[in-house]
């Protein structure tokens, strides 16, 4: 197997070979970053080419060493007459991606190889960091840390993606004044990482960065249309419309926790009054439960309602019915096909937030919009760092290349400037 520090040699390629840009084994191969493990009929589909000409592109790929069958899924092991062939993917060891989620409290990271299978992740608390640089710098040693235990296996790390807990300037590249910490705001967060870590650097806020994540590897599989809340320690949100994130003119569409709905309520962290987040928040289940348990962290919380306590099970469904009143405009409005509710208070706290967000939904939502409306837990355990991966996964300025002996390395990616994307699946 080539090593990994092969990978990102810059050696001359072949100018005649068949990994020249633009041709179809080059998007064959940015293909299988995007989708990870892929049929050959996938692989068909999303080339615009036939199944026969789809076969034969693998096995271009195959005879370079740059593509393998994945493994048989476990329920599919023994004879495999009457069955699909394997998905198709790259070969383990040509590079991986990362995934960071910065949290008001913790920095989260993963690193997904390039058939999008999770191969290390790391966790370390935030504290209380002085200022960006010192912030910066710990994020950046969760990442070393990762690239640490990922690289010796995988090969090249390309890039890394972050969600931060703000919306981004589409404009600057950088965290946008808003309720976040004042310590992100228009911080040169993608700035100061590049430069600790010499890699690209890709930004966006959770909400954005959960939809790429169910498009990718959930419910966006399944439907073009669908709403994503998170509930957390705040409340965060994110529109797929027609396949696509939408981001808005200035990158702030999806504020679902910034949507009144009780102008009399108590002010926002944001200035305005009776904002979702404020009533559907950690903060203000543990307010709820005060008076009748003290305070109580959120396994607490998800415990009790799990065991059916009075108070836990009124709290949660109080806080279920504002939320389905919120979404219940944004339905009338967006007419989507399923509405999908994670962050870790979402799954925990189970049937009953499920079920208070249906029924509201179901008293205020036009019955043709919601006639066929679907609501779900994510089934992502992670969406933000795996939203934040699939940045790095889905960007075109790295190429898989061979060099005039045949082994594989990837161009050198330019610096990310301010107001550029990195991902395929956005506008």
């Amino acid at each position: 197997m080539t090593r990994p520090t092969e990978l990102s040699r810059p050696t001359a390629e072949e100018p005649s070979g068949l990994l020249r840009p633009g041709s179809s084994a080059d998007e064959l191969v940015h293909t299988l970053r995007t989708l990870g493990a892929t049929s050959r009929a996938e692989i068909a589909r999303a080339l615009g080419v036939s199944r026969t000409r789809a076969g034969q592109l693998v096995g271009e790929l195959a005879r370079m060493g740059l593509v393998t069958e994945a493994p048989r899924p476990p329920e599919q092991e023994g004879p495999s007459a009457g069955r699909p062939g394997r998905p198709i993917r790259l070969r383990p060891g040509l590079g991986f991606a990362i995934g960071v989620n910065i949290t008001h409290d913790d920095v989260r990271c993963l690193a997904t190889d390039l058939s999008h299978t999770m191969v290390a992740s790391v966790s370390r608390p935030l504290g209380d960091p002085v200022d960006v640089e010192e912030a910066t710098d710990l994020v950046a040693a969760v990442v070393r840390e990762v690239i640490a235990e990922a690289g010796p296996r995988h090969g090249v790390c390309l890039g890394v993606g972050v969600a931060v807990p703000a919306p981004v300037d589409p404009q600057t590249g950088r965290p946008a004044p808003s309720s976040c910490l004042e310590l992100w705001v228009d911080a040169p967060v993608r700035e100061l990482l590049q430069e600790r870590l010499g890699l690209p650097v890709f930004l966006d806020n959770h909400g954005n960065l959960a939809v790429v994540a169910e498009l990718l590897w959930g419910v966006g599989r399944l439907v073009n249309d669908f709403i994503w809340i998170g509930l957390d320690a705040n409340v965060g949100g994110g529109i797929c419309s027609g396949g696509r994130l939408v981001r808005g003119r200035d990158g702030l569409a999806g504020e679902l926790g910034h949507v009144v709905v009780d102008p009399d309520g108590e002010i926002c962290r944001c200035g305005s009054q009776g904002c979702l987040e404020t009533v559907a928040s950690l903060a203000s289940l543990q307010r709820a439960l005060e008076p009748a348990h003290g305070r109580l962290d959120a396994a607490t919380i998800h415990r009790l309602t799990a065991q059916g306590d009075p108070a836990a099970v009124r709290a949660v469904t109080n806080l279920g019915t504002q939320v389905g009143i919120a979404l219940a405009t944004l339905v009338n409005v967006l007419n989507p096909s399923i509405i999908v509710v994670g962050g870790f208070l979402g799954r925990p706290l189970g049937a009953v937030v499920l079920e208070a967000v249906g029924n509201e939904i179901a008293r205020r939502a036009l019955p043709t919009t919601r006639r066929s409306l679907g609501v779900r837990f994510s089934q992502l355990r992670r969406p933000e760092p795996l939203g934040a991966a699939a940045l790095v996964l889905t960007d075109r300025s790295r190429s898989l290349r061979l060099d005039r002996h045949g082994r594989p390395f990837w161009t050198s990616a330019p610096v990310v400037r301010p107001g550029s994307g990195g991902s395929a699946i956005g506008p």
